[in-house]
């Protein structure tokens, strides 16, 4: 399989929702990605989303989860596997409060630190400022139609330009393909999709955004490839029924809801929820790797399947 790196330059900010309008993560997840490339491949045709969903099913094409970079560095998220305490991150045991805060806080690793992450040869200061850009909010009124002016607030991220000389922020998504052909349709769709934008609120031009191809560093292509004693996904992902006991089997790992509304407008007359379903999270760990599945979520009236990506995109843990 063959691995690249996309990344996404924001210049108006973003909106992924989390429960409420005013609310925003600063990134997104696998699943949400897929559903977006699905709508922009269905303006293609039908065959175009068949082929990618089908691709999908057959784990011919992994995604992962967004995640943030500064400049030419790039952050993964902290592995959930054990760890006693800090002094496997190269401090002693008595190791004060402060630190063990700031330890216990880290939601990111660099990718130059993260082949070395479960080893001791390496200080919590090489981690690096973790702060991508800031979180805002904006009022908006809502004119209805005889209706008094009906103000509202939205939250958005804005990633940093230019961080204190260290180089601009935005997110990066890693994928795998197995062919020419499929990287080249993956490389229209997110051309695609850099002009549609990604997200909530795109008619005011949030969530849009540039895009551009990447090296992959060799030490994370080496994480990516061969055997390993640990592995941890890099996005959301649930076992299928058959793989779920043995990949639960010395598991570390966290659980999201992932729910939502069905944004294809063929799908019924009004609006209606895809299924809920509980996956891993990006950073869980497991002993054994396993396929995952891209799950049918939608309810009964539909016109169509409503898909869910649950793939994992697994990369090594060295011990």
């Amino acid at each position: 399989m063959e691995y690249s790196i996309y990344r996404m330059v924001f210049q108006h900010g973003v909106h992924f929702g989390r429960t409420t309008l005013e609310s925003s993560e600063m990134s997104f997840q696998a699943d949400r990605l897929f559903s977006a490339l699905c709508m922009e491949a269905l303006s293609e045709g039908e065959t175009t989303f068949s082929r990618l969903v089908a691709w999908a099913k057959n784990g011919e094409l992994l995604l992962s989860d967004a995640f943030p970079y500064r400049g030419k560095e790039y952050f993964l998220p902290k592995p959930m596997a054990r760890r006693d305490d800090l002094a496997q991150a190269g401090h002693s045991k008595m190791i004060d409060l402060k630190m063990r805060k700031k330890y216990k806080k880290l939601a990111y690793v660099p990718f130059r630190v993260f082949p070395h992450f479960m080893k001791k040869n390496f200080r919590l200061e090489e981690l690096g400022n973790q702060v991508f850009g800031k979180y805002e909010t904006k009022t908006s009124v809502f004119l209805g139609d005889g209706a008094d002016a009906m103000p509202y607030r939205i939250g958005g991220f804005c990633f940093s330009q230019g961080l204190e000389g260290q180089g601009d922020c935005g997110l990066y998504v890693l994928t795998g393909t197995e062919t020419r052909e499929q990287k080249n349709l993956l490389d229209n769709l997110m051309d695609m999709l850099a002009l549609s934008g990604i997200g909530g609120r795109r008619s005011s031009g949030l969530g849009r955004f540039e895009v551009y191809h990447a090296d992959l560093p060799k030490e994370i292509l080496a994480c990516l490839r061969g055997e390993h004693s640990l592995y941890m996904t890099l996005s959301v992902a649930l076992p299928k029924d058959e793989e779920l006991e043995h990949a639960m089997t010395g598991a570390r790992y966290l659980l999201s809801k992932r729910s939502g509304f069905i944004a294809s407008e063929r799908y019924a007359d009004e609006f209606h929820r895809k299924k809920d379903i509980y996956a891993f999270q990006a950073g869980s760990c497991f002993k054994t790797r396993f396929q995952g599945q891209v799950a049918d979520v939608s309810q009964k009236g539909g016109r169509h399947p409503v898909y869910r990506y649950l793939q994992p995109l697994f990369v090594g843990l060295d011990q």
